[in-house]
C-alpha cells in the first residue's frame, strides 16, 4: 500500500473525528459532507443534498441513500451512498461489495417509479418526498448516476462499470474510493486528472508517430479512430474541451453541417476531408506492436482544437445511431502535443491560440478560459434568478462563457425539455 495514501487516510479519519465531535455528528455523516463539499469545488458536481433513507423494498430488496442531487443542464439525477468503515487500516472495496452497493441505491429509483414507497412509507420523510418527485418532477430526466464515497480503496481488479438501463435510462456508476480522493487532493489543478486507457474501448493503442521533441513537449501524429473520440467526449464531455476557446457550435453553422455530412454520407473520405484536432496531454505511454508505434495511455486529454469535429462526432453516435453505422469507417487525424508540467500554464494557450483556423475565432473567444469569466459561470449555475411574472419559484442565471456553449448544452435536448430551460 502507498504510503502516502495511508498518510492521507488517516489525517482525513482524524479531521472527521474531530468535525464529528465539533458539530455533534456522526463520523459517517461528515465524512460523506466534507468528501461532497471537496468534489463540489473539484467541480465534480454542482451540489449536494443531505438525505439519509433505508427501507425495505418489493420481493424484500435493500434500498439506502445518503444524499442526490439534480443536474439542470445534463437532466440527469444523482444518488449517493456512503461507504464508511472504521478501521485503522485501509480495507478493499471488492467489485462484489460496489454492486451491492450501488443496487441498494438502484432499489431507490426502482420502489419509487413503480410506486411501493409511496404506498407504504412515511410521507413525513424526506425520502417519501424524493421518491415522490422521482416519480413525478424527475420522470423525464435523461440519465441516472450512482456515487459510491468511500473510505476504503477499490480492488485494483476493477477498472470500470459499465453503464446499464434502469427503469428504461441510462444509468452510470462513479466511486469515489480513498485512492481516488487522494489523487484529487494531490492535483494541482484541484479537479481529477482525466486517465484514459485505450485498452478500455478495445483496442491495443491507436497508431502514432512520434513527430518532434523539445524541452517543453513532445509531439505525436495519430490516427484515431472516430468511435473511440465520440465515446471519449460521450463519457467525459466539456472536461475534454476545457483548454479550447469555444465549446461546439452545433450542427447550424456551415463547417459543422459539412462535417455531419461527411460522416453521414462519406465516412471513409472523413480523414481526408477534415483537418482533425489538436490535443495535449499531461503524460502519454506507447508501446511498439507488430502493427508499429502505438499510444496505450493518456493522462489529462485536452482538445485544444477540433471540439467542432469531436463533437459532430459524439452527436451522430447518439443521434444519428443508425445512419451513422457506429462510425466505424471514421478515422481522425490528430496531432498530440505531451506538454511538460511545468510549462502547461503558457503552453496550452498558445497551443489553441495557433492551432484554430476551422471557425473564424475571436479574441473575445480567447479571454474564454480567464479566471474571471470561469468563476462568472461557476456563480451561475449556484445562483438563484428572482422570480417573475407571479412565479412562486426561481430560476438560474446562465452565463455563456465560451461562444456556442448553450446550443452545445442544450443539442440533446427534446423540444419540451428546452422549453424548459
Amino acid at each position: 500500500m502507498d504510503k502516502e495514501i495511508v498518510a492521507y487516510k488517516n489525517n482525513l479519519m482524524s479531521d472527521i473525528h474531530l468535525l464529528a465531535e465539533q458539530n455533534g455528528n456522526m463520523p459517517r455523516e461528515e465524512f460523506i459532507n466534507q468528501i461532497t463539499s471537496n468534489l463540489i469545488n473539484a467541480e465534480e458536481f454542482l451540489e449536494f443534498i443531505p438525505l439519509q433513507f433505508e427501507s425495505i423494498g418489493s420481493r424484500n430488496s435493500k434500498i439506502q441513500i445518503d444524499g442526490y442531487y439534480y443536474d439542470n443542464l445534463e437532466h440527469c439525477l444523482a444518488l449517493f451512498i456512503c461507504d464508511f468503515v472504521e478501521s485503522d487500516e485501509i480495507e478493499t472495496l471488492t467489485n462484489t461489495d460496489a454492486v451491492n452497493l450501488f443496487k441498494k441505491e438502484q432499489n431507490f429509483i426502482v420502489n419509487s417509479m413503480n410506486g411501493f414507497i409511496l404506498e407504504r412509507g412515511e410521507p413525513s420523510t424526506q425520502g417519501y418526498d424524493l421518491a415522490y418527485d422521482i416519480s413525478n418532477r424527475f420522470k423525464n430526466v435523461d440519465k441516472y448516476r450512482m456515487y459510491i464515497i468511500s473510505n476504503r480503496i477499490m480492488s485494483t481488479r476493477v477498472h470500470k462499470f459499465k453503464n446499464s438501463i434502469l427503469c428504461e435510462k441510462e444509468c452510470e456508476y462513479m466511486v469515489w474510493d480513498i485512492g481516488r480522493l487522494y489523487e484529487l487532493e494531490k492535483s494541482k489543478s484541484g479537479r481529477e486528472e482525466i486517465e484514459i486507457h485505450l485498452a478500455d474501448f478495445g483496442v491495443e493503442g491507436i497508431p502514432c508517430l512520434k513527430a518532434g521533441q523539445s524541452g517543453e513537449y513532445t509531439a505525436f501524429l495519430c490516427n484515431i479512430p472516430g468511435k473511440i473520440l465520440a465515446e471519449l467526449y460521450n463519457e467525459y464531455g466539456g472536461r475534454l474541451l476545457e483548454g479550447n476557446v469555444r465549446s461546439f457550435l452545433s450542427t447550424r453553422g456551415k463547417i459543422n453541417k459539412q462535417i455531419r455530412n461527411t460522416i453521414l454520407n462519406e465516412p471513409q473520405k472523413f480523414f481526408a476531408y477534415n483537418n482533425g484536432i489538436a490535443a495535449t496531454a499531461s503524460d502519454v505511454k506507447t508501446k511498439m506492436t507488430t502493427n508499429g508505434l502505438v499510444l496505450t495511455d493518456i493522462r489529462d486529454l485536452q482538445i485544444v482544437n477540433g471540439g467542432q469535429t469531436t463533437a459532430s462526432l459524439a452527436n451522430a453516435l447518439v443521434k444519428d445511431k443508425d445512419r451513422a453505422n457506429d462510425l466505424r469507417d471514421i478515422y481522425v487525424p490528430m496531432k498530440l502535443s505531451f506538454v511538460e508540467p511545468e510549462t502547461a500554464a503558457r503552453l496550452i494557450p498558445d497551443i489553441a491560440r495557433y492551432a484554430n483556423s476551422q471557425n473564424k475565432v475571436s479574441e473575445a473567444d480567447f479571454f474564454s478560459n480567464s479566471p474571471f469569466h470561469i468563476q462568472m459561470e461557476q456563480i451561475s449555475r449556484k445562483l438563484l434568478a428572482p422570480a417573475v411574472n407571479g412565479n412562486q419559484y426561481g430560476t438560474h442565471w446562465y452565463y455563456e462563457r465560451a461562444r456556442g456553449q448553450y446550443r452545445q448544452e442544450t443539442a440533446r435536448m427534446t423540444p419540451v425539455q428546452k422549453k424548459k430551460v
